[in-house]
């Protein structure tokens, strides 16, 4: 309601806020009772997302059904109700309508059933895509969270149906499918020298002896670091396996968002739903199951964790193995250390004994191809010919070495223990 102005003052206050009156009611007078019966409509809009609505879009199998009412129920309140007052709109929008969208970005994008299905995850994209474009008086805050929440389903995507998908040799879990439209192997003929030099260059120092395994990772920003690290160093094959059952999905910072550089789009992924399935695609494979794990005082006793040395205890030749990165803070499961067939960690000689995930990642691949420099350039004549033809269609779509505004800032990313 207007004050000290009329209704012109109160007119020129809803432009201000980018707002206008709903069918030529009058602000002040009689204007203040039809803008009392908006807060009014917009409070009981409000415990009907409460109530009704958010408990159910955090379910995968109402989640698209649940997000078009959503829909609905903003766009009624923006269009029907604006003469409650920005005041009024911005509790509704930014407290339990963010709540919501919120609650079910964390739950729903951890889920592997779900964002595991296309349909899904594509549903998701477009639902908090279309939030984060919308008029509605969000935050800016809020809105990069639901661009972020966008831009990690189109990710899923990405695992599911994109670059060197079909390569896979697992017979177990989730397979990578093949997307639509793969590309030619004779596209490579359309890349200028430097480019074919650079991707037979890649393939040299691929290897499938490694394959990381991520055991509910939750951090958005920790797992496009890991894929670029992967990448960076010649992993071809990174397994997923989700967070402990309740666990969140963390949203990554802003600053994290391009993180990966595209690396997701150059490897091979495969998705386990448990330590069992995991360990049973080691032994389809012919792997060892090596899990990264530090044993504090009264901690997992067998087998006994070595450092990851040169005579440190590991085998002179280093075998088909699968590494086993752990949750943030938390590290390994109990669950997939009875499983391990070796505990490895890297040694600490600071007051620090601890790494963020993605750090030691790094640091473990290039232990381990210290230790078996061999293991480049080892990927079957069949899985280069994929990656060939994958890489001619990815690689002049991604950025060279630029400077890393895409890289984390600031803020707690997750140690590994």
């Amino acid at each position: 309601a207007a004050e000290g102005g009329g209704a012109a003052g109160g007119r020129l206050r809803l432009k201000a806020c980018g707002l206008r009156p709903r069918g030529g009611a009058a602000v002040g007078g009689r204007g203040d009772d039809a803008a009392a019966e908006h807060r009014a409509q917009l409070r009981r809009l409000a415990e009907r997302v409460s109530i009704d609505l958010a408990p159910t879009l955090c379910r995968a199998d109402e989640f698209c059904g649940r997000a078009g009412d959503l829909g609905k129920l903003l766009a009624e309140a923006w269009e029907q109700h604006a003469a409650a007052g920005r005041e009024a709109l911005e509790a509704f929008f930014q407290g339990p309508c963010f709540d919501a969208v919120q609650s079910c970005g964390r739950r729903l994008l951890a889920e592997p059933d779900f964002v595991g299905q296309p349909a899904c995850a594509r549903a998701a994209a477009d639902f908090f895509g279309a939030l984060a474009e919308s008029p509605y008086c969000w935050s800016q805050q809020q809105r990069r969270v639901m661009q972020e929440f966008q831009e990690t389903a189109q990710r899923e995507l990405l695992l599911d149906g994109s670059a060197a998908g079909g390569a896979s040799p697992s017979g177990g879990g989730r397979k990578r499918r093949e997307p639509d439209g793969a590309a030619d192997p004779s596209e490579a003929q359309d890349l200028c020298l430097e480019e074919r030099d650079r991707i037979e260059a890649v393939l040299s120092s691929r290897t499938s002896r490694f394959v990381v395994v991520l055991e509910g990772v939750r951090n958005s920003a920790n797992s496009q670091m890991i894929f670029r690290t992967c990448e960076a160093c010649g992993i071809q094959e990174v397994w997923l396996v989700p967070p402990p059952a309740g666990a969140k999905y963390r949203t990554a910072l802003v600053r994290s968002r391009h993180a990966s550089r595209g690396a997701e789009k150059l490897l091979t992924f495969r998705r386990l739903k448990s330590a069992a399935e995991v360990a049973a695609a080691c032994a389809e494979e012919g792997r060892e199951l090596w899990v990264t794990h530090c044993p504090g005082p009264g901690g997992w006793p067998a087998p006994a964790a070595v450092a990851l040395v040169a005579g440190g205890g590991l085998p002179q030749i280093l075998p088909r193995l699968a590494l086993v990165l752990g949750t943030e803070g938390e590290g390994a499961s109990d669950e997939i250390l009875c499983l391990a067939s070796r505990a490895v960690f890297l040694p600490m000689h600071g007051f620090m004994q601890s790494l963020n995930v993605a750090v030691a990642c790094g640091m473990l691949l290039q232990r381990l191809f210290d230790l078996c420099p061999s293991a480049r350039g080892d990927l079957s004549p069949e899985m280069r010919a994929v990656l060939r033809a994958r890489l001619a269609e990815a690689v002049p779509r991604l950025a060279g070495p630029s400077a890393d505004d895409g890289d984390v800032g600031d803020g707690d990313a997750g140690d590994l223990p």
